[in-house]
């Protein structure tokens, strides 16, 4: 008796409230963790798992201490603890200077730095450089943190000779400067015409369309401090004790992150304008 009556107490209370209002407070974000910089992302507070997927290699940066309490209580959003999430689909062998193409990447906003940790964290998984996605567009905000890359000591750049597909045959670009105030122009022969290693496909063969849609010119080889083997195993640890503590498996764990990771991807990736 005394709950309804409490019930009804608050009911009577109730009214319309202003957008102003509704707003949440500041404390109800005081569990987003803040991140200063890339090499903060890392053990103990930070791991990460890989799984391959039909013919694509996937990866998943993810908070340990949020993701612990969400499979404690399952009250936490996603975006609290995936804090990026990305997917590599061609190495190249003969072309591209070696390079793995990143095809997509996407990071939560509760995360800054994230997604440029990710980018650090593939080129040391596969010990080589890492380039844009060649085959199709690559997003405004990959194409900042593509331009942070290439002004940043922690990366080494492996020239490209960009070409374009234009009827069969190769027609090459010179792409100078930065995006978005890049440069790109028709050439006659590429850098290195006796040399076919360093030739790169681009998404367009249109200067104006290869500026939209091409994250960065050049491969680059991460030589900073961030480990992917040490994420890895980490983040391996990390399950095996959840697993322990929640009663949920580690199986169920993994395919929690795997499918949250593609509900952060379905949320906030943008597309090349975004």
């Amino acid at each position: 008796m005394k709950l309804y009556k409490i019930l009804f107490e608050q009911e009577q209370q109730l009214k319309l409230l202003s957008p102003e209002e509704m707003k949440a407070p500041k404390s109800a974000f005081a569990h987003i963790p803040t991140v200063g910089t890339v090499k903060e992302y890392r053990p103990p507070a930070f791991a990460m798992i890989d799984w391959w997927n039909d013919r694509e290699q996937g990866f998943a940066l993810f908070h340990v201490g949020h993701f612990r309490k969400w499979a404690a209580e399952g009250m936490l959003p996603f975006e609290s603890w995936i804090c990026a999430y990305a997917g590599s689909n061609k190495r190249h062998s003969r072309d591209c200077g070696g390079a793995v193409e990143v095809s997509y990447m996407v990071r939560s906003p509760q995360f800054p730095g994230a997604g440029a940790a990710m980018y650090a964290l593939i080129s040391d998984y596969y010990k080589a450089p890492i380039t844009s996605d060649r085959q199709s567009s690559t997003s405004n905000s990959a194409k900042k943190a593509w331009a942070k890359i290439e002004s940043s000591s922690d990366w080494t750049k492996v020239e490209l000779d960009n070409y374009g597909d234009h009827s069969g045959h190769k027609k090459y670009f010179d792409i100078k400067g930065t995006w978005p105030n890049r440069l790109v122009s028709p050439t006659a022969e590429p850098m290195t015409p006796d040399d076919e290693q360093d030739d790169c496909v681009l998404p367009d063969s249109i200067p104006s369309f290869i500026n939209k849609k091409l994250g960065s010119a050049n491969a680059w080889i991460y030589n900073g401090p961030l480990n992917s083997e040490e994420m890895l195993s980490h983040g391996q640890e990390v399950l095996t004790a959840i697993a322990d503590e929640s009663g949920i498996t580690k199986a169920e764990l993994e395919r929690e992150i795997k499918n949250k990771s593609n509900k952060l991807f379905t949320k906030y990736y943008k597309g090349v304008e975004g």
